[in-house]
């Protein structure tokens, strides 16, 4: 990564509207009452009114800014014509409201330009502009935050999977605007191609020689995320990859706020929120982490579901105030490349819990994650999917105790407890296929790190027709070691069997067989499921598909090659 110098640049733009935000949202950028948007960077307010842009869009997070940079200035700029007054606003962490700057307007038919210098205060949550219109009316033209940062440049890898049409509308909401993107990396991992879709050519066109599009088997979205990361990290003049979903409706001046943040917080993993697609104005999470006793995501501590955020912004407390979480989702989420070249790529798990498994890593390893308020995507929400009953049940039992061997500070039976009450809830409601799913991810991780590669080739198509009749490859099944008993070992024999030591799991203390390793997994650091390092090393070993089924990238011109084998950590062996 090429570090940017640092020099004065805009890290969030006040936004009045987004032409393919979902319907019902304008109150995420400008209420209504007193203002109305003219064009996407204008505001117009009509004589006499008062409009203030304490919006989830519009809000600045000074909190934010404080706790995770070493920014403590920031300038609001802009162009404002008409007469009256601007006034920034703040609210502080004891919930009053003050001013923290203020410019006067004359009617002079003339364009006033802003410049106003702002400190952030320790007691400051967030500010907003409020404009105030006199006798004329008041217009506010591309008014946005500036500070000193390190200048970003960011590459997007977008994985997709059988959806052209929606790749196709990110593509062209980031083409809009594309701010501080350089590359555009396409993971294409299905069928129909996105370079078949009848938009792909004005696309191409649009992004020129920054667009690339790989084409690969489906290896999942650890693997889509994890091919885009290798392609954009190749070009060393990025400092941030951004993966982002191919199903989001994006708001292109939320990916600038990540990058600009990043840029500014230095090492660190910065997300972006989300909002719900069938509730537009709903936020499913003001930040996640995983819950320790039972290991499953949730709210984090101080954090909020399911909350709306169509009215005064500064009014929510879990919104404005800093929330400490483990993890982001990946379907806005900005990784600096630094961090990837010392951490690594995803762990191969396919689907479900490699983002948490990333977020994790970089805890351990001193890299924060952020999830910042004022960026966010809209995506459908898990609870409309319900993933736990279909062929993700699989993936969603293992990959969970994949990621907890790997934590240390893991309540094993408070786990185990949660899955066995998941598996026997399946039960009950004769969702018999479910269950046998569930358990044939336990049989699979107690297989050991060998086993994720075979499983994620092809995965959603062995899994969706019934993962253990199409696995040519099916782990042993395991007898669990008893518990031990309270007893003395006797010299060359078990004091509480009478057999010999060496066949006792009890007393034995030499090199344990392989298939049973797994119940000492959660004691031991010693075992196999421990080290991320055996289970990425496993995913960059392993043979691949078939040469045939190789990764090729079609570039905008529709030529089309084959992926570097020198710097590609993928399992798609035969390509290039």
């Amino acid at each position: 990564m090429t570090a940017g110098r640092a020099a004065r640049a805009q890290i969030a733009a006040l936004v009045a509207d987004w032409e393919t935000a979902p319907r019902g949202t304008e109150n995420l950028y400008l209420p209504g009452r007193g203002g109305h948007a003219a064009a996407r960077h204008r505001f117009e307010v009509e004589p006499g009114h008062v409009a203030d842009l304490d919006t989830y869009f519009n809000g600045f997070p000074v909190a934010y800014w404080r706790r995770h940079t070493s920014v403590r200035e920031v300038r609001l700029r802009g162009r404002l014509s008409g007469a009256g007054l601007l006034r920034v606003v703040g609210r502080t962490t004891r919930g009053a409201t003050r001013e923290v700057a203020a410019c006067a307007v004359q009617a002079d038919g003339g364009v006033q330009v802003v410049d106003l210098p702002l400190l952030l205060r320790p007691d400051d949550e967030w500010w907003w502009v409020e404009l105030a219109a006199g006798t004329t009316g008041l217009a506010l033209d591309d008014g946005g935050w500036w500070a000193d940062v390190p200048e970003p440049s960011a590459g997007v890898a977008i994985t997709t999977f059988d959806r052209p049409d929606d790749c196709a509308a990110v593509l062209r909401a980031l083409a809009a605007e594309p701010g501080p993107v350089a590359r555009v990396v396409v993971v294409d991992q299905g069928r129909p191609h996105v370079r078949d879709h009848e938009d792909f050519p004005v696309l191409a066109a649009a992004w020129g020689d920054r667009l690339l599009v790989v084409e690969q088997p489906n290896l999942g979205g650890s693997g889509g995320f994890a091919r885009g990361a290798v392609e954009l990290m190749a070009d060393e003049r990025l400092t941030h990859v951004v993966l982002l979903d191919d199903d989001v409706v994006v708001e292109p001046e939320a990916v600038r706020r990540l990058v600009s943040f990043g840029a500014a917080a230095g090492e660190a993993v910065i997300g972006g929120q989300m909002l719900e697609l069938i509730r537009p104005t709903v936020l499913h999470s003001t930040g996640e982490a995983v819950h320790r006793r039972r290991f499953f995501w949730g709210p984090a501590a101080g954090a909020a579901a399911q909350l709306a955020v169509d009215g005064r912004a500064s009014t929510l407390r879990a919104l404005t105030r800093v929330t400490d979480v483990d993890f982001n989702g990946w379907w806005m989420c900005a990784l600096p490349t630094s961090t990837l070249r010392r951490l690594g790529l995803p762990l191969p798990l396919f689907i479900k819990w490699d983002d948490v498994e990333y977020g994790l890593r970089a805890r351990r390893a001193g890299v924060p994650t952020v999830t910042l308020p004022g960026a966010a995507v809209w995506h459908m929400p898990w609870t409309a999917k319900d993933a736990s009953r279909d062929w993700q049940a699989f993936f969603l039992a293992r990959n969970r105790l994949v990621v907890a061997a790997l934590e240390r500070d893991v309540v094993p039976w408070g786990l185990l407890a949660h899955l066995g009450a998941e598996a026997l809830s399946h039960l009950v409601t004769m969702a018999y296929s479910v269950a046998d799913l569930v358990v044939h991810g336990l049989e699979e991780f107690r297989a050991g790190p060998s086993r994720l590669v075979p499983t994620m080739i092809g995965g959603r198509g062995r899994w969706r027709s019934g993962g253990r009749a199409s696995s040519t490859a099916s782990p042993p099944r395991v007898r669990a070691r008893p518990r031990p008993s309270r007893h003395r070992r006797e010299a060359g024999s078990c004091s509480c069997s009478g057999r010999s030591a060496d066949s006792c799991g009890h007393c034995w203390d030499g090199p344990r067989p392989r298939a049973s390793r797994w119940c000492w997994t959660w004691r031991t650091p010693a075992g196999p499921c421990w080290s991320a390092s055996t289970w990425r090393g496993s995913a960059i070993r392993a043979e691949g598909p078939a040469p045939s089924a190789a990764a090729t990238s079609v570039r905008p011109d529709g030529s089309r090659g084959g992926c570097s084998p020198r710097r590609c950590a993928l399992p798609c062996r035969g390509a290039g």
